[in-house]
């Protein structure tokens, strides 16, 4: 029967790769867990107490219930042995559940599971054993961290009545620390900045020379999330603004305004934050590159502006961006 269990836990890994959301990851999951357990037996007058060790492993969904990331899991777990008057009693839990997921800061997550609970247990004595298995109904509780790829976390579950009359019935309360991993890391295709014709310096312009704006004296652009941090407003591929400083070394009288956008999921006022900092952080990268501040304005709109619905991945993919437009007098 375990080996059953198992074989389903490593079957459920071979979803799809995982992708990127800015609160939230997407994909498949393999976890591991280590808990202190407290054993109520109303036969006993005292707690019986002991360990337990899990692995398990599932699927995060891009789908939000009342603004929930939707999950599934399955878990093995082995407990420690208790005794208690020359009796022995030993039990190990699967665990099948429904999962919501929350982010409540920047990067933490409040988690809730609720599903069944597969158990088998056995009672030893002097005289013999009893073998029992079953059903119960279980809710698990906690906040985890994200970093990167992974989830460190703290939770609390909560299984009834696990056992029958032979093998005695007992509640199970166990504070546990966790630790996921979100595997096939991968952003979402990588949306590039729109790169027009490479502009050549001013000074040697032509009447034949094309230039990077339009008839009204625009270059517009996009700057995706893939180029910052998950969730973040750090910016980790620059390069992706190479042309957009050249542009602006090459036309000394052009101005850029950058307007920093997200998807709906997670709070208003996280996401204005968000669209904000990012907008910010590409200001800030080419001031760097010698583009006089003066020359540069910001500002972030939040989740208010999307170019498409947010109703999939790829196009929550699409409204995660900040626009650069760059206007320039008699440049066109």
């Amino acid at each position: 029967m375990r080996s059953v269990y198992l074989s389903l836990l490593v079957a459920s890994q071979a979803f799809a790769q995982m992708d990127v959301n800015e609160d939230y990851l997407v994909g498949g999951f393999i976890e591991t867990d280590a808990g202190y357990n407290i054993y109520a037996d109303d036969n006993l007058d005292t707690d019986l107490r002991g360990y337990a060790f899990g692995l398990g492993g599932g699927y995060s969904f891009d789908y939000y219930v009342w603004g929930n990331q939707l999950g599934l899991s399955a878990e093995y777990q082995f407990l420690t042995d208790t005794t208690h008057n020359g009796v022995t009693a030993s039990t190990s839990l699967t665990y099948l559940d429904v999962e919501l997921k929350r982010k409540i800061f920047d990067t933490y997550r409040l988690s809730g599971k609720l599903g069944a609970a597969l158990w088998d247990t056995e009672r030893k004595t002097s005289v013999g054993s009893v073998n029992a298995t079953g059903i119960s109904p279980h809710i698990k509780v906690g906040i985890s961290k994200r970093i990167n790829d992974f989830e460190l976390g703290a939770f609390y579950n909560f299984v009834y009545k696990v056992g029958n009359d032979e093998t005695r019935h007992k509640d199970i309360d166990q504070l546990s620390l966790n630790l996921r991993w979100y595997f096939g890391d991968q952003d979402v295709t990588p949306l590039p900045v729109a790169i027009q014709s490479e502009p050549t310096p001013a000074t040697t312009k032509t009447k034949t020379e094309t230039t990077p704006f339009d008839k009204s004296g625009f270059f517009r652009s996009e700057i995706f999330s893939n180029n910052f941090n998950h969730g973040s407003s750090k910016l980790i591929h620059s390069e992706s603004l190479s042309n957009i400083v050249q542009i602006m070394k090459s036309y000394p009288t052009s101005r850029a305004i950058l307007t920093g956008h997200t998807d709906d999921v997670g709070s208003s006022q996280s996401n204005m934050k968000l669209s904000l900092d990012r907008a910010k952080s590409v200001s800030d990268y080419l001031e760097s590159q010698g583009i006089d501040k003066s020359r540069i304005s910001y500002r972030g709109e939040g989740e208010h502006s999307p170019v498409v619905a947010n109703d999939s991945h790829s196009n929550r993919a699409k409204n995660r961006r900040v626009d650069v437009e760059i206007s320039c007098v008699n440049c066109q």
